[in-house]
């Protein structure tokens, strides 16, 4: 409700011309609220409708509405892949004589114009559209092009340079849409000191959400852990567990993760509760056909369906938090690194 009414409130202003020239893009607030409207949007549906509908429907109905969502999901993922390129991206124009190179630039196209149909079929994807019109979005070209401006001016937010100054062990920025989730990540000598340590380095409980030590920091492992504390009032990972509901993961099927090389779209797969010696802590997961076990292990003992194919080179983030249901019991989640660009320098030119 708070999302719906932020959007409401932006459009009102976009119409009375307070937000008229381009320079100033939306107020900080507004525009996150966009970002996670356009989350939804990919989403295709809110916790909120997705509990409603589904305390009324059948196993069997929703078993149907799961590969609906799923079906969507697909067609509007090109929409959401395109959002989040920076605007230095370094792009090839196919040869007029590369047929494969222009048929797959082609087939491109045709996606997003099938994701912003699909965006129009949908009341999530409505009310993201219906904030692009209202900056002057006329299009599928338009609407698309201001997405990218709104995500590059939220994205500027986030300084990897500043943050590494400010900590040496800083990683990357992690997102997951719709929750408190919504911070910079380090990488340690060990497991143990940002358990109880901040990004500032002061002591807290809280602590800072640390990728393992065993782990390369760029997420090139197959498989990143990724550790925080599950917190009573939701902060940090204290709504990974939600994911227990198939709900919750249709309003939430994506994570976006940031740092100065890479920018990916998390793509949630599974989510269970388990001990600390389950598979899903192994790092090294040597081949395609341990991944491809590694991944069937994990959607069996999945709380929720999700649909999400993996293939055995794909690179996998497991979240980790602390669970209550026995002794040292922990809950993960599980999901597939979808990369929109990446540099091998911050100081080159993003490519996809």
């Amino acid at each position: 409700m708070k999302r719906l009414a932020l959007l409401l409130a932006l459009c009102l202003l976009v119409s009375a011309g307070a937000l008229a020239q381009e320079e100033t893009l939306l107020p900080r607030e507004e525009l996150h609220a966009f970002v996670d409207q356009l989350f939804a949007a990919a989403a295709g549906t809110s916790l909120e409708a997705e509990q409603v509908a589904r305390a009324e429907l059948t196993p069997e109905a929703c078993d149907a509405r799961d590969a609906e969502l799923a079906a969507y999901r697909a067609a509007v993922r090109p929409w959401l892949m395109e959002a989040f390129l920076p605007e230095d991206v370094q792009e090839e124009t196919p040869a007029p004589e590369d047929e494969a190179a222009l048929a797959e630039a082609e087939a491109a196209r045709l996606a997003l114009e099938d994701a912003f149909a699909a965006l129009q079929d949908n009341d999530e994807g409505r009310a993201c559209l219906l904030v692009l019109r209202s900056l002057g979005a006329a299009d599928a070209e338009g609407c698309l092009e201001m997405t990218r401006q709104l995500c590059r001016a939220w994205m500027a937010e986030i300084d990897h340079e500043a943050l590494a100054a400010m900590n040496g062990d800083y990683a990357c920025w992690l997102y997951a849409p719709g929750t408190q989730i919504d911070y910079p990540v380090v990488h340690g000598e060990d497991n143990s000191r940002y358990l109880s340590t901040l990004f500032n380095g002061e002591k807290n409980a809280s602590g800072t959400l640390f990728i393992d030590y065993r782990n390369l920091a760029d997420f090139a492992d197959p498989n990143t852990l990724i550790y925080g504390h599950h917190m009573r009032n939701d902060s940090m990972f204290g709504q990974i567990n939600d994911y227990q509901e198939q709900a919750f993961y249709a309003a939430h099927p994506y994570m976006l993760v940031m740092s100065g090389k890479e920018i990916a779209v998390i793509e949630v797969l599974a989510g269970y509760t388990t001990s600390s010696s389950d598979h899903c802590y192994d790092i090294a997961i040597s081949d395609e056909e341990d991944m491809e076990a590694f991944v069937e292990t994990a959607r069996g003992k999945s709380d929720f369906t999700s649909g999400v194919e993996v293939s055995g080179s794909d690179r996998l983030v497991t979240l980790s938090t602390c669970a209550y249901a026995f002794e040292n019991a922990r809950y993960i989640v599980i999901g597939r690194l979808a990369t929109v660009c990446r540099r091998a320098d911050a100081s080159l030119p993003w490519t996809r």
